[in-house]
Order: structure tokens, then C-alpha cells, then sequence
């Protein structure tokens, strides 16, 4: 999973170059019709547009037939019936396509969300580090030192959580650029990587967590390399402020822009795209 998160990132940071100079809202837009497009073209390929295209005809056939005989009740609730089994095959021609989709789908939203979900800290922005520690561990662990580069200071002494097994400062950098945070666990050196900058308002990659073993966790914080499995700590965070994305005075979440992005301009190419839905 590490080694698959690294190429999918190094390939999405290469595509994203001519990008960087557009603002953060018009990249999103390209990035929702490029989505458009595969999402059209796979769904194409991947299901089956000759029974979509016959399912469609009947729909419409059935909807004509209620307006034709809207005072004849049993027609009208023989056509309804048949609308309720043309959708549901319909939705069952599409299957394939959905499930052929989900995958691709997921890694390009982990992707963008590695730089629309959070933003960067600012020099003398401060934020909170937790280091997760294993149970068994924990005895061991409790007095671990944080270790802080040039250009970033404590602000807190470490606060320790007996439940959670968790130990937490309050860090503030000093000056933009990219850190490392270092943990000496015993003979393991634990890392997470620490993103400045002074305009936050520039797309880029921001790590909230450097993961553990949990698929899950790798899959969804694909930034870093996970923890190795006999590592004393179960994950490392930083609490890096949300991105803002305003849209029309609403703080919309940039996923569901996306997404209502890339299905509106699939439906619009569909004709181009030759697609049935």
C-alpha cells in the first residue's frame, strides 16, 4: 500500500504542476471534468449500454402512456409498475460500472484531499501534535522527548493521556518550509512531516497523519508511509486547520462540489461521450 500511495501521489503531484497557478477553485473544476470524462468513458465500456438504451425506451414509453391514459386507472397503475421494474433494472445494468468506478474513484479523492482538505500552517500559527502510543507499550513510552527542528518551538509541556495512550504538545512554527518531528521510542525513531507556509491559500500537500498498520488508515492518509508493525507508536497528528472553499457565500465541502462537478458535466458530454445512463 505504501509503495502504491507513493506512486499515485508522485503521479498526481506531476499532473498537478500546470495547474498550480490557477486558483484553488478552477483547479477543482479541471480536476471534476477530467473525473467526468473517465467516469463517462468507463461507464461505456463497462456496462451494458444496449439493455440501458432498451430500459430507457421503456420509460419513456410507460410515461407517455400514463400521460395518454391518465383517466384510465389500471393503465396508469400498470405503468407505474413498469416504471418501478425498468429502474430497478436499470440501476442493475449499472452495477458493473458503479463497481468498476468505485476503486479509481477513492484514490483520486484521497488525493485531492491531501491538498484541499487542510491547509498549511502559517509562521507563528500554532497547532497541537498527538503521538499514539501502543497499550503494551505505553509504560515505556511515557517520557519520550519531542524533538523539534530549527524553526519550530514548544509552546506546552507534553500532556500525557493515560486512557487514550496519547501524549500531546502544542507546537508553533516560526518560519515557512517543510520540518520533520522526531520521537527516539526506544531503538525506534518515530517521524511526521510538517508543512509551512506562507500563503496557505496555495494548493499543497498537507499530512494530518502519518498512519499505523490499519488498511483503512493507509488508505485515507496516503501522504506519509505507515508506521512500521513493530513500531511502539500506533500514529502520529497533527491538528492542521480545514480548508475553507466559499462558494457563493457557503463554506460547500470540496468533495461535494466535486462530485456535483463531475455529474453535471458527465451528463452535459454525454452525447460526446456516446454514453448511455
Amino acid at each position: 500500500m505504501d509503495l502504491l500511495n507513493a506512486i499515485l501521489t508522485g503521479l498526481t503531484s506531476l499532473l498537478w504542476v500546470p495547474l498550480a497557478p490557477l486558483p484553488a477553485w478552477l483547479v477543482l473544476v479541471v480536476w471534476s471534468a477530467l473525473a467526468a470524462v473517465l467516469a463517462g468513458s468507463m461507464f461505456r465500456y463497462t456496462s451494458n449500454q444496449r439493455a440501458l438504451a432498451d430500459v430507457g425506451d421503456r420509460i419513456r414509453a410507460n410515461l407517455l402512456g400514463m400521460r395518454l391514459f391518465k383517466e384510465e386507472l389500471g393503465v396508469t397503475l400498470r405503468c407505474q409498475a413498469q416504471l418501478l421494474r425498468a429502474a430497478a433494472l436499470r440501476f442493475w445494468y449499472a452495477l458493473p460500472a458503479f463497481a468498476a468506478m468505485l476503486v479509481p474513484f477513492v484514490f483520486l479523492l484521497v488525493q485531492l484531499a491531501l491538498r484541499y482538505e487542510y491547509r498549511p500552517l502559517t509562521p507563528d500559527e500554532s497547532a497541537v501534535v498527538v503521538l499514539h502510543v501502543a497499550p503494551e507499550e505505553w509504560p515505556h513510552c511515557r517520557q519520550v522527548r519531542l524533538e523539534l527542528p530549527d524553526g519550530v518551538v514548544a509552546e506546552t509541556p507534553a500532556l500525557h493521556d493515560e486512557v487514550e495512550h496519547a501524549i500531546y504538545w502544542r507546537i508553533r512554527p516560526t518560519r515557512a518550509g517543510a520540518f520533520e518531528l522526531r520521537w527516539q521510542l526506544g531503538q525506534n525513531l518515530v517521524t511526521k512531516s510538517l508543512t509551512v507556509a506562507d500563503d496557505a491559500r496555495r494548493l499543497q500537500i498537507v499530512s494530518p497523519q502519518r498512519p499505523g498498520r490499519g488498511l483503512w488508515d493507509r488508505l485515507l492518509y496516503a501522504a506519509e508511509p505507515a508506521l512500521p508493525g513493530d513500531s511502539p507508536a500506533r500514529a502520529v497528528l497533527v491538528e492542521y486547520p480545514r480548508r475553507s472553499t466559499p462558494i457563493f457565500g457557503f463554506d460547500v465541502p470540496w468533495w461535494l462540489t466535486f462530485l456535483v462537478l463531475s455529474i453535471v458535466i458527465a451528463v452535459l458530454l454525454r452525447p460526446v461521450l456516446k454514453v448511455k445512463f
